[in-house]
C-alpha cells in the first residue's frame, strides 16, 4: 500500500514513524528515571506525534488549506495547554516525581489524565468530520478514539483504585491502549478509498 503514496506523503509518514519511536523512547526514559527531564522527554514526543497526525488528517482527509490546518493545530495546542493548566490548578501532578501533595483532588485529577482529554476530543471530531466517501478512515479513527478512551479510563483508575483494593496495576493497560491507538491512527492515514 505504501507504493501508492506520493513521495511527500511517504516522507510525512516516515516522520510520523520517527515520532512514534520517540514516544516509546521518551516513555522508557520517564519510567526509568522519574525526573522532570524524563517527564519532558515523555510528554514532548506524544504532543508532537499527536499534532503531526492531526495535521496530516486535516490536509489529507479533509483537504484543508495550510492556513486553516495551522489555525486548527494552534487551537488544539491552546486547549491542551489549558488542560495542563487545569491539572496544575488542582495539583494533579505526576505522582512518580513526588508532586502530588495532600491538596490534590483525586476525583477531579483523574490521575493526571485531564491533559489527554483534548486529544480524545480531537479524535472524535476528526472521525465525525470524515467524508462519507472514506468509511474506512472513519472506522479506524473511531477505533482509535475508543481505544484511547479505554486507556484513559485505565490510567485514571490506576493509582486511586488498584492499590487500595489490592488489584494489579492498570497502568500497563494505558500503554497498550496508546500503542493500539497509534496503530489505528496510522491505518486511518493510509490510503484506502481515497487516492494516495
Amino acid at each position: 500500500r505504501s507504493a501508492t503514496l506520493r513521495p511527500k506523503r511517504r516522507l510525512a509518514l516516515l516522520v510520523m514513524i520517527g515520532l512514534t519511536a520517540l514516544v516509546g523512547v521518551g516513555s522508557f526514559v520517564f519510567h526509568t528515571t522519574a525526573t522532570r527531564a524524563g517527564q519532558v522527554a515523555d510528554v514532548v514526543p506524544i504532543a508532537a506525534a499527536a499534532l503531526w497526525a492531526f495535521a496530516l488528517f486535516l490536509r489529507w482527509s479533509l483537504g484543508l488549506r495550510r492556513s486553516v490546518t495551522t489555525a486548527a493545530i494552534v487551537a488544539l495546542s491552546v486547549v491542551s495547554l489549558g488542560a495542563i493548566g487545569l491539572a496544575a490548578t488542582f495539583a494533579c501532578a505526576s505522582p512518580q516525581i513526588g508532586e502530588q501533595g495532600p491538596q490534590a483532588l483525586p476525583g477531579i485529577c483523574l490521575n493526571g489524565s485531564w491533559t489527554y482529554v483534548p486529544l480524545l476530543g480531537a479524535l472524535v471530531i476528526c472521525a465525525l468530520a470524515v467524508p462519507p466517501a472514506a468509511p474506512s478512515t472513519r472506522r479506524w479513527l473511531l477505533i482509535a478514539a475508543a481505544t484511547f478512551a479505554a486507556g484513559l479510563a485505565a490510567r485514571s483508575l490506576d493509582l486511586h483504585m488498584c492499590p487500595s483494593k489490592g488489584l494489579p496495576t492498570l497502568h500497563g493497560g494505558w500503554h497498550v491502549s496508546a500503542a493500539a491507538t497509534l496503530y489505528a491512527v496510522f491505518r486511518a492515514l493510509l490510503p484506502s478509498e481515497r487516492p494516495g
